[in-house]
């Protein structure tokens, strides 16, 4: 429900009680956003409100799956490894707290660094008449990031997770490389923006000229994982605040601070026909509804951003981009966001 899926976003994650573990109390993190159908069937779950135990499992998914980020989703839950996990690093925080580094590589190709906190946690177990306090391991969060942080990619594969991608638009941009943010962009898109004259007039209109400054600076404020093929990432860009003598909020001497939000929105190539502007559009829908606690639609202007063509390259099953949205303030609170 609407009111559910907001109060997922905003409130703190199920975790042991930070008296009894103040290490690992640092490190939780607000409940991801789950989109359950496509979680669900991906799972062999059932629709809701088949049975009351169909119900109850995908409840219970989404419990595990609001633990895991969009990487760890992807990764875990939508994908099987396809191959042993390489695990690089392992920590013991305390007596109740660890953490522990480990590369994947899903069946889908992608490639990523997967980081497992746990918690030791007291349980309750039936004995005869009475109970037994026993501890037990529980997954507490698991994160992820791209294999190799320090990468730009140079172009699509299938390694690259949704996250690399924007970056290496948001990076294409800063540097006026209008032919390389095309060349992430999916063919479909590509078909409907025609030339890359017109497609560098629309990065030169007001909405979308922040991306394009060189001295802008970016920060993510949310991904969330939309189904196996759909992913959307919150974005905000900051410019100006230059000069020496800009004071607090870009006053004074410097160029005024100016923020803009952008959604990008992204879906993996299928191997013979693209499918990830539809569906993604339709998982976009849910996602902003379930957020939503208001209603109107999605604000903001839209624009395609596609490449030229990419003769010779293989697109199949890499992440590439289907749109980019300039989000409006009156649409922050849809994702989640404030203003």
């Amino acid at each position: 429900s609407s009111a559910s899926s907001a109060s997922a976003f905003s409130a703190a994650a199920a975790g042991p009680d930070s008296s009894a573990s103040p290490v690992f109390a640092s490190l939780d993190a607000p409940p991801s956003f789950v989109c359950i159908d496509p979680l669900a069937k991906a799972f062999g779950i059932g629709r809701a409100g088949v049975s009351s135990d169909t119900d109850e499992d995908r409840r219970h998914l989404k419990k595990l799956a609001q633990r895991f980020d969009a990487t760890a989703q992807r990764a875990l839950l939508f994908s099987n490894p396809s191959r042993p996990p390489v695990v690089l690093s392992s920590l013991l925080l305390d007596d109740a707290a660890y953490v522990q580094r480990f590369a994947v590589q899903s069946d889908t190709g992608e490639q990523s660094v997967l980081t497992l906190r746990m918690t030791l946690e007291e349980r309750l177990a039936p004995d005869y008449k009475s109970a037994t306090i026993f501890e037990q391991w529980v997954v507490q969060s698991v994160t992820g990031e791209p294999e190799d942080i320090t990468e730009i990619p140079a172009g699509p594969e299938r390694r690259h997770p949704p996250e690399a991608i924007v970056e290496a638009q948001l990076d294409a941009l800063r540097n006026g490389d209008v032919a390389q943010v095309r060349y992430f962009a999916s063919p479909a898109n590509v078909a409907a923006t025609g030339p890359i004259e017109t497609f560098t007039r629309m990065l030169a209109a007001p909405t979308y000229a922040p991306l394009c400054d060189p001295a802008s600076r970016h920060r993510v404020l949310k991904t969330a994982q939309l189904s196996k093929d759909s992913f959307v990432e919150l974005v905000e860009v900051t410019t100006g605040g230059g000069g020496s003598s800009a004071g607090k909020g870009g006053k004074g001497g410097g160029v005024p601070v100016s923020k803009h939000i952008y959604m990008f929105l992204l879906g993996r190539q299928a191997e013979l026909h693209h499918a990830g502007a539809g569906g993604s559009d339709r998982q976009l829908s849910y996602y902003a509804s379930t957020v939503n606690t208001g209603g109107g639609g999605i604000g903001g202007e839209t624009i395609n951003v596609m490449p030229t063509g990419m003769p010779g390259v293989d697109v199949a099953g890499c992440w590439m981009t289907d749109a980019v949205t300039a989000v409006g303030a009156a649409d922050l609170g849809r994702y989640g966001l404030t203003n």
